[in-house]
């Protein structure tokens, strides 16, 4: 995780979402295990859909390591203050989500988690950091499958976690010792392809 062409890309990732520090991981799976790992051992609640792996994973595989977890659809969002009260340390959702597009109000979601005392996390992958800022909306971290808009060729798989850098410090090990850290070599072609990030998405946004 040391490597300079690594240590350049991740400089670029943190500016996209104008956090104080950022990690790139193999993979958007990897970055959202460790940071599970790291910051949800008091309880995660997933609010509305998500890629499947990460359904799998709250909802099979982190209960075998004794972490709670919570999946609340985006029509229960009532019930969230009542989880919170439980003592969950970690808010987790996507907007819009993938695949249906839901949209949840990141500001008063972080309003209501910071109240109880847990984090926030939001997926901004399919937004972008072009169109969505969450940490701006009061999100403590965002996580991105680089595979999708950031890295944009079809030809990298990466992950990416940014946010303030003493919330990413506990974070480190645990990317470190899963054997998770990005290749210098697709750091380099991820890089790359932020270069032309804001004229694709621009050029996606007026097609659609």
């Amino acid at each position: 995780g040391i490597n300079p062409t690594i240590a350049s890309l991740e400089q670029k990732l943190a500016s996209l979402e104008d956090a104080a520090a950022a990690w790139a991981f193999c993979s958007g799976m990897a970055a959202e295990t460790a940071l599970f790992l790291a910051h949800g051992r008091r309880g995660i609640v997933c609010l509305g859909d998500a890629y499947g792996g990460t359904l799998e994973l709250l909802a099979s595989q982190l209960p075998l390591l004794g972490i709670p977890t919570h999946l609340l659809l985006g029509s229960d969002m009532n019930r969230l203050d009542e989880v919170l009260s439980q003592g969950v340390g970690l808010v987790f959702f996507e907007t819009p989500t993938n695949p249906t597009l839901e949209i949840f109000d990141i500001h008063a979601i972080a309003k209501l988690a910071h109240a109880h005392g847990a984090l926030v996390a939001v997926d901004n992958t399919f937004a972008s950091p072009v169109n969505q800022r969450p940490l701006a909306q009061g999100a403590d971290f965002v996580v991105h499958s680089c595979t999708k808009y950031l890295g944009g060729h079809s030809d990298l798989i990466a992950g990416a976690l940014m946010g303030a850098a003493e919330l990413l410090a506990p974070v480190w090990n645990w990317r470190k010792n899963l054997g998770t850290t990005i290749a210098p070599e697709i750091a380099a072609q991820l890089a790359r392809s932020i270069r032309t990030l804001p004229v694709r998405v621009r050029q996606q946004n007026a097609t659609a």
